[in-house]
């Protein structure tokens, strides 16, 4: 679910180019930032979620990992843009490291990434870009 909110986010932006940002309407540009809003909170309550969920069944690995606010800064358009390819990207990689923990396969013994730190960074480092996302403006 998270990750159709990161592609909703992603398809919406993807519609206007820098300059159409510009030149919106600022009724136009109000309503487009209130679905960029829905999208990223449902993206975080969603990855949230899936910390909740996960934690109980690796809890030894998921630890106390902070993990940077997101990593992307941004001020204008350009950078909300940057922003939002970069949670598609974390959620995109998170959702293939849980449906490979969770893909039956013979012989594969190996450690899941699921138990390693770099995964709940990832995650939190999602959940905390979809936050910062909801206030752009």
């Amino acid at each position: 679910k998270a990750m159709r909110h990161a592609a909703a986010l992603k398809q919406l932006l993807n519609q206007f180019s820098v300059e159409d940002l510009r030149t919106l309407s600022p009724e136009a540009r109000t309503k487009l930032f209130s679905l960029i809003r829905i999208h990223a909170r449902a993206f975080e309550q969603e990855t949230a979620n899936l910390d909740e969920d996960l934690r109980p069944i690796f809890s030894a690995a998921s630890g106390n990992a902070g993990g940077p606010g997101g990593d992307v800064e941004f001020s204008d358009d350009t950078g909300l843009r940057r922003a939002i390819e970069r949670l598609f990207a974390l959620g995109a990689e998170n959702d293939r490291a849980i449906s490979s923990a969770f893909a039956i396969s013979a012989g594969n013994a190996s450690t899941s990434t699921l138990q390693t730190p770099q995964f709940w960074q990832s995650l939190r480092s999602a959940e905390k870009l979809a936050t910062r996302i909801q206030s752009a403006h």
